[in-house]
């Protein structure tokens, strides 16, 4: 193969995904050095027999008896030749001590990493190998829905991203002391096996985690209400404070981890509230989990899981502004739909907590979501008509 075109081949695979360099590293540990005759004439692409080793053989005789008659030569310029190689050593030993700087920190930034992959694999895995996992109140989603144990994960985690590394800072090490002698052939093949064998790991599992929210399930729960005709009727979101303080509560599709009763288990604020007119005179509540799984049955298994709870009198709705589902349930694209239907001229108020959890609901008026709450409304067969807004708020 032409050179250039091998060249070309790294130069593309660095730039595009970072490729070349991890490859170059472990090409320049196995392919052995070519000393003999006969393998540099393989290394140059030639066939291995008599006339091309007499070629061979001959040029490097030719080019030894140029040199000796350079040397010869040499010395009719001595003034000149000195200055050039004086000239040369310099040169020669500013690129060794720049080559010695990009060594040291080639060492310094493979160390730092390797060391922050330590104390990550440790934070992560060890918790839970040692029984205190409960400690650790924070992980990603890709371990969290891991098919093996944490610790194991952190383990291959470290491995396929600490071996480049690894490799760094051996040859950072090489370019500052070069008394320090490379992998064997057999430690090499041992590390790149095992570094192959967590990248395989780390793609099987991750296969697992996309497949794992591949279809959209759902659980729907609908009930009837009773409320008094003649008041308001004020809907209110709450949270529960002893799971996690929020100042201000608002709709987030982000997770976090809580301990329910010393369970952990994830929160989320990603509820929507709509409210309908209903013409059968009946007020009613439907509450629909929506959650996703490897196939239609374990997604509504996943929907049925998440536990939300909501209370209601004569006068007051008063919805949870959050859920909470298992912790295996991360990165589900996890939500709750809440559709409140109210027979024609239902007197409603929004409260202030509301204002980011409602709906596209229709109005009268086409007033904006965020400006229905702290304002009362009668519930009309188009949808509700607001009797206290400022016709600023009005968007026609």
């Amino acid at each position: 193969i032409g050179p250039v075109w091998v060249r070309l081949s790294f130069i593309l695979l660095t730039l595009f995904g970072g490729f070349g360099i991890p490859i170059y590293l472990v090409l320049w540990i196995l392919i052995p050095e070519a000393k003999t005759t006969a393998e540099k004439l393989k290394m140059e692409g030639e066939s291995v027999n008599i006339e091309n080793i007499e070629k061979k053989f001959r040029a490097e005789f030719n080019n030894f008896g140029d040199k000796i008659k350079n040397a010869n030569y040499g010395k009719e310029k001595t003034v000149f030749h000195n200055f050039l190689n004086t000239l040369g050593k310099i040169i020669r030993e500013i690129f060794k001590v720049i080559s010695k700087c990009i060594g040291v920190l080639l060492m310094f930034v493979a160390a730092v990493i390797l060391l922050l992959l330590v104390i990550g694999a440790f934070s992560i895995g060890s918790l839970e190998f040692l029984g205190m996992s409960k400690l650790f109140t924070s992980s990603t989603s890709f371990i969290s829905s891991s098919l093996i144990p944490y610790w194991t994960a952190a383990i291959v985690i470290f491995i396929a991203i600490g071996f480049p590394f690894l490799i760094l800072f051996l040859l950072g090490l090489r370019i500052v002391s070069s008394s320090i002698q490379p992998l064997s052939k057999t430690s090499s093949l041992a590390l790149l096996g095992i570094w192959i064998i967590s990248l395989l790991a780390l793609g099987f599992n991750e296969i697992e985690h996309q497949t794992a929210k591949a279809i959209i399930g759902s659980k729907i729960y609908e009930e009837p209400f009773l409320y008094k005709e003649i008041d308001t009727l004020h809907i209110k979101m709450i949270n529960d404070d002893d799971l996690i303080y929020k100042d201000i509560l608002r709709r987030m599709d982000e997770q976090e981890f809580v301990y329910d009763e010393d369970t952990r288990k994830t929160y989320c604020n990603n509820i929507t509230v709509d409210l309908i007119y209903n013409d059968t005179n009946a007020a009613t509540i439907k509450i629909t989990r929506i959650s996703e799984g490897k196939n239609r049955n374990i997604a509504n298994k996943n929907a049925a899981k998440i536990e939300y709870n909501y209370s209601i009198n004569h006068r007051k709705i008063e919805l949870n502004g959050y859920f909470l589902s298992p912790e295996s349930s991360l990165n589900k694209n996890e939500n709750i739909a809440v559709i409140i239907s109210v027979p024609l001229n239902t007197r409603i108020y929004f409260t202030k907590s509301t204002m980011s959890f409602l709906g596209d609901i229709e109005t009268t008026q086409d007033i904006s979501n965020n400006d229905m709450p702290k304002h009362n409304f009668t519930m009309k067969q188009v949808g509700l008509e607001c009797t206290d807004c400022d016709e600023r708020l009005y968007r026609n």
